[in-house]
């Protein structure tokens, strides 16, 4: 084997960053094999004609006007839009421009070429200019589009010389997890009888593992730069001539130098490399045949090129070109480029689609929503994600809604070589055909993943047509590869959605070919009982339950899944197996509490399927599934008022829209509308359905002893849905409740509980008012424990007394009822602070402080006493602050409390913070970060080496963010070292270590130790001083990613701290990589949330037209509900962050102040905290007064 280099290889890796290594297998006519190294690509970024201006644009007439009838009309209009567009040099300067038309294309638009190339605002202006022509359709720039992959280099593959290279190289096609199942199609369908039309560089005519599988196509490219042939003419054959670019900024401003990539015959392969051929690889659909097409060259492709390609290979008629003898059942285009799709795309691909031709494309390899980026974003083609050899998603693929499914892309050098990679047919030359020899290539994108969807569009097609039945029709092959896809096996971020799974050749072929049902067809399921639930589920991500549930004619029924840990959705169809594409009802709201309601069912079976959308556990009796059936209580309730005349039927009907608009309970909003007295309602419900009414003066001031002792049920539930346990026994538990016809709050007390329920019916205020006095911040249930504590304190020096009221029971539970309501609560610390004449206990909720009930004076030393012994503190010192931990489990959930405890002049003070290990979820998303920022968070991020720091005073969330990032960059193939004080979350696979000053072991001690480890990420929880900065900048220069924070006020400040500090200048330019400066605010309960239009004055002072420059602005304010009495539940993050470049290099350079660093951040895109704030506000996440707080601005 012979290995050969390429002398620049070395030189890219070191100038570009995140790439992945590449590989090519070169194969001679005799077999023989031999590795070559070669550059090092990043996924292509496309640069629109917006950025880079142009001399071509794309201009369709209005049918009927004389500017589509006729030539001159046509330039005219153009010249016009000229003159009127205001380009530097005026109107003398248009004139110079000579617009010509180049050709018509086949969706009936012009190509118009201008005598000179217009900057891009010019560009703008011409095309506003013409949209606002009442002759034009549509106008556009003639953009150049690129490919999308990422090479391969510098691997040694170890390969047999003997073929074929399918069962080593090519994990995509056979892989059981990240693969397509490809052979198990291959007994079904081989693609015989399928054309596929490859869009793309072109084609290697004679490789020999392609030859027999080639149509002639066609080369479109209509630029004899672009082309590298010698003239603009379009001509036959589709040979791929090389789309090498010799020097930087080329093509593009930051475009870089680069080999040929020979993407179109890779591309090839994956569709149809000729099988069992006894050399090299396999395709996919290897008995199809490939109609090449060529439309990309150097530095890409114009978008009109494209058009016509579209048009021509779907059998459409092009003006010059001849009519092509093979259209296309399936075309695939792996190219991309930057915007939504325009009028000449859309219009291509529609004709195509009406011609029967199913479109696959890329979804683009920018990390970013493919929204913004065609073709991935027109309508009706089949846009195609890419996975790794994991399943998971790769770091460059593109995604959201627009992506349909997703298929093997290749992750790179994280997964290794072969699983790095898609293997396929290719060259190992560098710039025309001849200075090399035909090979196969490792590469990775989009691009790669994309073929393989076409392809088995092509094995469906072929299938059918053998059968004797008609092929599908493009939106029904789309929507067939959609629902067959294979689920991903492992989580995919909900922030960046890929699809509904693996495409899966097996599954699509199946389900294509599989004949209709004629009896007995329903699918196997469990069968649900009426008001039974099923408890103990327990499952992986992407696993599913299927249960039936038999409904009666217009009886209404809901199904519903809680308790548990965990996340799963649960959708619901009538006599079909539900997805998450198919079905008549769902829940997908995070957790495990789902309910899916059918109001007015048919008769017969319906299929309930629970999908894990991450692994979830329910033993015990949680997480159970309930099908539920309810009659229609609600109308004889209406009913009843209606005749009392206690509801008037004018009411009645003004408030049924608004029902319908809001959902819930009719009954309910009556009530809230004031239409409807709530004792009145309550009155007939209890008629309605026979149950005892019960008024809350007939209740006494303190719970029963059994209810006392504690209940499984948390105070949130219980004000959540208006219930409360009256009596409990062996025998059952007496329920006080609101709404008697909603199944859930009894049957999740009946679970919770273990014993039957009798229901009793009241007014929701009064149970709410017993629910507080019996469990809330009343001084029932504290007090009733109170009542059995040892009412003498004694002596606050005698130790051993101390000790002994510490370990009575009442103290005990008195304690453990305090962190109970902090956990029902949802606090994050617990105040516990003596005063003269009382004891004061306060939590902490969504960053601020609200008091609770407290205990007596007298046993304010048992207490403090009580939380020390926990804590396995020294309950004799109390002249000194002392550190400890407390190890919990409250309600089902573990808890990691740190107590903290300080001298004061009434004793001493304690602080409890609380950490629940196990619901935290380090998620971006739930932190507060946008879709738009997280790409370019993620991006400096994966960086390999440098700095990355996050800022904000204490308790702004730093730690969570890291923990999360750390969470992200969490890989098998990375050793990750952090050293904190304290260690508040273990992560598994990190090493972590606990910071101990008192014995020597602090963070610069620490640090040096942990860089004679061989990490490859470091993690500082603190940069306390500057020798700590420094060994953490040295780590950085040294090759390893650090993150750390700061406590600085915003991101421009991190910088001028570490320059206080004494860290030189030059040592921050050159490992500062970006600073994250953020806020907790508190995240208003989004189902109360009030909305309001924003005052005038309110406008002008904040300055929000700049965030929301057309339309009414509304800001919101809380609303307190039984959720959240504030009005507000969790806190979600407000951030700026400062990436270094070379102009904030500059001004650190320079020692320019912080608000120049911050000027200089902002012009280069950094939207500051309270911008941030302010567009969370304006989008309801949080209120203006919030933002203001945190930021101290307006």
């Amino acid at each position: 084997m012979t290995l050969k280099r390429i002398s620049n290889v070395t030189k890219k890796q070191t100038l570009r960053i995140n790439v992945l290594a590449a590989a090519v297998l070169s194969l001679t006519a005799v077999g023989a094999v031999h590795a070559a190294g070669l550059p090092v690509h990043e996924p292509v970024r496309q640069a629109s004609a917006a950025q880079s201006g142009t001399d071509r644009i794309i201009v369709k007439y209005r049918a009927g006007t004389a500017a589509a009838l006729d030539r001159s009309a046509k330039l005219s209009t153009v010249q016009s839009a000229l003159t009127r567009a205001s380009l530097s040099g005026g109107a003398a300067r248009a004139s110079t421009l000579g617009p010509q038309v180049v050709r018509r294309l086949g969706v009936g638009a012009d190509v118009i070429r201008l005598q000179g190339r217009l900057a891009p605002a010019e560009l703008q202006r011409v095309l506003k200019e013409l949209k606002a022509d009442p002759a034009v359709q549509y106008a556009e720039a003639d953009a150049k589009l690129r490919r999308s992959e990422l090479r391969a280099g510098d691997v040694q593959p170890a390969l047999a010389p003997n073929d074929p290279y399918y069962q080593q190289y090519q994990w995509h096609l056979h892989d059981a997890t990240g693969g397509i199942n490809a052979p198990a199609a291959w007994d079904v369908s081989q693609g015989e009888g399928v054309v596929v039309a490859v869009l793309d560089t072109g084609i290697l005519p004679q490789h020999p593992d392609l030859v027999g599988n080639l149509l002639e196509g066609y080369d479109f490219i209509s630029d004899a730069e672009t082309s590298r042939r010698a003239t603009d003419d379009r001509v036959p054959g589709a040979q791929d001539y090389g789309d090498w670019v010799e020097n930087d900024n080329e093509c593009y401003s930051g475009s870089l130098a680069e080999d040929s990539s020979w993407h179109g015959t890779h591309v090839a392969g994956t569709v149809a490399e000729q099988t069992n051929n006894g050399v090299g690889m396999a395709g996919v659909a290897h008995k199809a045949k490939v109609l090449p097409v060529r439309v990309l060259g150097k530095c890409g492709g114009y978008l009109s090129d494209i058009a016509d390609a579209i048009t021509w290979a779907s059998g459409g008629t092009v003006v010059g070109v001849p009519a092509n003898a093979n259209p296309a059942e399936v075309i695939n285009m792996s190219l991309g480029g930057s915007g939504s799709c325009d009028g000449t795309y859309q219009d291509a691909i529609n004709g195509a689609i009406s011609r029967g031709t199913t479109v696959v494309v890329a979804a683009g390899n920018e990390t970013d929503n493919a929204s913004k980026y065609r073709p991935a974003s027109c309508d009706g083609v089949v846009t195609v994600g890419a996975t790794r050899i994991t399943g998971g998603i790769t770091y460059y693929s593109n995604y959201g809604t627009r992506v349909d499914l997703s298929g093997p892309g290749g992750g790179g050098s994280v997964d290794g070589n072969p699983g790095g990679y898609i293997w396929q047919s290719g060259s190992d030359a560098a710039t025309t055909p001849a200075s090399g020899s035909y090979s196969y290539m490792g590469m990775g994108g989009t691009s790669m993943a994309s073929p393989h969807v076409a392809a088995v569009a092509a094995l469906v097609q072929s299938a059918l047509i053998a059968k004797g039945k008609d092929p599908l029709a493009p939106a029904a092959m789309r929507t067939l590869l959609k629902e067959t896809a294979r689920p991903f096996p492992v989580s995919i971020p909900t922030a960046t959605p890929i699809g509904t799974g693996i495409v899966d050749a097996k599954a699509a072929l199946a389900n294509a070919l599989e004949e209709p049902c004629t009896e007995n067809c329903g699918p196997v399921a469990t069968p649900l009982t009426n008001k039974t639930a099923v408890g103990g589920l327990n499952g992986t991500a992407g696993s599913s339950r299927l249960y039936s549930f038999e409904a009666a004619a217009g009886k209404q029924f809901s199904v519903i899944t809680y308790g548990g840990t965990g996340n799963v959705s649960v959708y619901i169809a009538q006599g079909r197996e539900p997805s998450a594409s198919d079905n008549d009802g769902k829940s997908t709201r995070p957790g495990t509490s789902e309910t899916v309601r059918v109001n007015k069912p048919v008769a017969g079976t319906y299929y309930i399927k629970v999908v894990g959308e991450a692994a979830y556990n329910g033993e015990s009796h949680v997480n159970a599934l309930a099908a539920t059936a309810i009659d229609d209580t609600e109308g004889r309730i209406l009913d009843a008022l209606l005749a009392r005349g206690r509801l008037k039927e004018g009411d009645l009907a003004r408030a049924r829209p608004l029902h319908a608009e809001a959902g819930g309970s009719l009954l309910g909003l009556l009530v809230r509308l004031g239409l409807v007295s709530e004792r009145d309602q309550a009155q007939a419900s209890a008629d309605v359905l026979g149950l005892p009414l019960l008024e809350g003066r007939q209740l006494p001031e303190s719970p029963p002893q059994a209810l006392a002792e504690g209940l499984p049920l948390s105070l949130r539930f219980l004000k959540q849905f208006h219930v409360c346990p009256l009596a409990l026994d062996e025998h059952g538990v007496q329920l006080w409740l609101a709404d008697a016809h909603d199944p859930y709050p009894q049957q999740a007390v009946q679970l919770a509980l273990g014993v039957p329920v009798t229901p009793l019916l009241g007014m929701r205020a009064e149970i709410d008012d017993l629910v507080e006095r019996w469990f809330g911040q009343g001084r029932s249930a504290m007090g009733a424990i109170v009542e059995t504590a040892d009412g003498e304190g004694g002596a606050v020096d005698d130790i051993e007394h101390l000790r002994d009221l510490a370990s009575e029971a009442p103290v005990i539970r008195l304690v453990n009822l305090v962190i109970q309501r902090a956990v029902e609560l949802r606090a994050s610390d617990i105040h516990v602070e003596p005063f003269e004449n009382r004891l004061k206990v306060r939590y902490r909720v969504d960053g601020v402080l609200v008091e609770g009930e407290s205990p007596p004076a007298n046993l304010t030393a048992a207490v403090i006493s009580r939380i020390k012994i926990m804590a396995r503190l020294n309950i004799a010192e109390r002249r000194l602050p002392q550190d400890g931990r407390i190890m919990l489990r409250v309600q089902g959930k573990e808890l990691d409390l740190r107590v903290s405890t300080v001298p004061t002049a009434h004793g001493e003070s304690v602080v409890m913070r609380l950490l629940d290990r196990e619901t935290v979820v380090f998620d971006f998303h739930r932190l507060g970060f946008t879709d738009a920022f997280l790409p370019q968070f993620r991006k400096v991020l994966e960086q390999p080496h440098g700095i990355l720091l996050v800022t904000g005073p204490t308790g702004s969330g730093k730690t969570t963010t890291l923990y999360t990032a750390l969470s992200q960059l969490n890989t098998a193939d990375v050793k990750i070292i952090t050293v904190e004080d304290p260690v508040e979350y273990q992560i598994e696979g990190i090493n972590q270590i606990q910071a101990k000053p008192q014995i020597g072991l602090d963070f610069a001690n620490a640090l040096r130790s942990i860089v004679r480890q061989d990490p490859d990420i470091i993690m500082i929880g603190e940069m306390r001083d500057l020798e700590t900065a420094r060994i953490a900048i040295q780590s950085a220069l040294t090759g390893h990613l650090v993150l750390s924070t700061l406590h600085t006020n915003n991101a421009a400040g991190g910088i001028t701290r570490l320059l206080d500090m004494g860290v030189e200048d030059y040592l921050l330019t050159s490992t500062i990589n970006g600073i994250l400066a953020q806020r907790l605010v508190r995240r208003l309960e989004p189902t109360h949330a009030e909305r309001y239009e924003a005052s005038p004055e309110e406008i002008e002072r904040f300055d929000l037209r700049r965030l929301q420059p057309h339309g009414t602005i509304h800001l919101y304010r809380p609303k307190p509900s039984a959720l959240a009495p504030t009005g507000y539940l969790g806190r979600t993050t407000i951030m700026e962050f400062l990436v270094m470049n070379d102009a904030l290099r500059r001004a650190v350079m320079r020692r320019d102040g912080m608000g120049e660093i911050e000027r200089i951040a902002r012009e280069a895109g950094m939207r500051t905290m309270y911008e941030d704030g302010l567009s969370k506000a304006l989008s309801g996440q949080t209120t203006l007064e919030e933002v203001l707080r945190v930021t101290e601005e307006g």
